[in-house]
Order: C-alpha cells, then structure tokens, then sequence
C-alpha cells in the first residue's frame, strides 16, 4: 500500500462525522451487545463470552472516540493545491491555502456576506491560481494583493470553500528588517 493511499485513508478515517453517523454506531454497539449477552445467558461457559463483550465493547468505544477527533489540516500554497486538487478533493482534505490576493478578483454582493476571489501564488513558487469562496466578517488586511491564509476544503468544482472565520491576513512588511531599528525604539508596525 503506497503511502499516499495510507495517508488518504487515515484523513478519510478523521474527518468530521455528523451525529447521525455517531446515533448509528452507538446503536450497533447496543445491537452486538446485547446480542452477545442474549449468547451468554444461553451458554454454560459464559466467562469467555464475558471477555469477548469487553472486547467488544472497547472497539466500539474506541471507533465512536475515534470518530470525535477532529480532521487533520495541511498547509499548503495555493500551486500545490492546483498541482493536486483532484486527490484533495476526493479526500476531503481540510486545507490552510497559504496565497495572495489576485488584484480585482474581489467580488461581494450587496447585502450579504459571501466573498468570491482567487488566490495566486507566484515566484519563487510556481504560478497558480485558486478560485475561493468565503461567507462571513474579513479581516482587516483582506485586500487584494496581499498574502492570506484560508483554511476550507475543496468543494466538486474545485473552488476552496472557506470555513466560518478561516481567513487569516498576513503582513510580511511587518516584519521586514529596517535600517533605522534600534532594541530601544522598534519601528510602528506599517499593516493596518
């Protein structure tokens, strides 16, 4: 088994299960054991039955913890999510798109909160784009041109569909070294 199919089955595994799934699983493990009680009321030697309701009982409780932990997410930029949107997509990968703005790519309609753009990544990186849409409040370095982080998965069209809050700006000329720095009287961050 390649690793990548392993690594695609475990995300599978960990992504977010609705509580219908949860109600299901739990009526399983109610439906095997009290099957296998009804077997040891029947049988003579019901101490190995005993130990096998255990068991069973701790892979049961060990699937339902199991489906609570919450999904992996993968940073990636936004040409490595290009390069391999289709396997992202199928498994449901939760993603940190790490790109910049494309300039006029902002669309909000008024009157709601639903923001259509494309992130892009360019050199060093290989050039991509990546079409996303966002439904809630933006930060306030959410301008384009400027670098983001968008954490959200990858709908049927490949477009990056941003959970609630999952943007993040970033401000890189914050931190950009200055000639007049001195410890005693850093320079005013210059992001808004």
């Amino acid at each position: 088994m390649s690793e990548d199919s392993l690594q695609g089955t475990v995300d599978i595994l960990r992504s977010p299960v609705s509580m219908d799934v949860i109600g299901v699983w739990a009526l399983v493990g109610v439906a095997v054991a009290a099957a296998l009680l009804a077997a040891v009321g029947r049988r003579p030697y019901g101490l190995k039955l005993d130990t096998s309701l255990l068991v069973v009982g701790v892979a049961v409780g060990w699937l339902f913890w199991s489906s609570l932990k919450p999904a992996a997410q993968y940073y990636k930029h936004v040409d490595e999510v290009a390069a391999n949107a289709n396997m992202m997509r199928d498994r449901r990968m939760h993603l940190q798109v790490h790109g910049r703005i494309v300039p006029g790519s902002i669309q909000h309609p008024l009157g709601t909160s639903e923001y259509r753009f494309r992130m892009e990544s360019c050199e060093p990186r290989p050039c991509a784009t990546l079409e996303a849409r966002y439904f809630g409040p933006v930060p306030d370095p959410f301008l384009a041109g400027n670098e983001i982080i968008a954490k959200g998965s990858l709908d049927g069209d490949g477009v990056l569909q941003v959970v609630p809050d999952g943007i993040m700006g970033k401000c890189p000329s914050k931190y950009a070294a200055d000639p007049n720095w001195s410890p005693r009287f850093p320079p005013e961050p210059r992001c808004p």
